[in-house]
């Protein structure tokens, strides 16, 4: 599965259930990890994608471009979005 974080809480819910043995690729929003979070998560091992540009939650369109944009990247795959 593969997780798409908005804000920082959704990362933090990420964590939640990474820590709980969760096998979750995620898919984070510009702004919500610092590049030592980002390098020190990609260095134990995670797929981690950041988006380039900003996505507002609020944006329904926005989201689900970024949805569709997830899928492309990994076919199949069931894709959660923090909400």
């Amino acid at each position: 599965m593969v997780f798409l974080a908005l804000t920082r809480l959704g990362f933090e819910e990420f964590e939640a259930l990474r820590k709980a043995g969760a096998k979750l690729a995620l898919w984070v929003n510009t702004g919500v990890l610092i590049a030592d979070e980002l390098a020190r998560l990609r260095a134990g091992g995670l797929s981690v994608t950041d988006f380039v540009r900003p996505i507002d939650p609020a944006d329904h369109a926005a989201v689900a471009a970024a949805v569709d944009t997830i899928r492309e990247h990994h076919p199949g795959k069931r894709v959660w979005v923090e909400s």
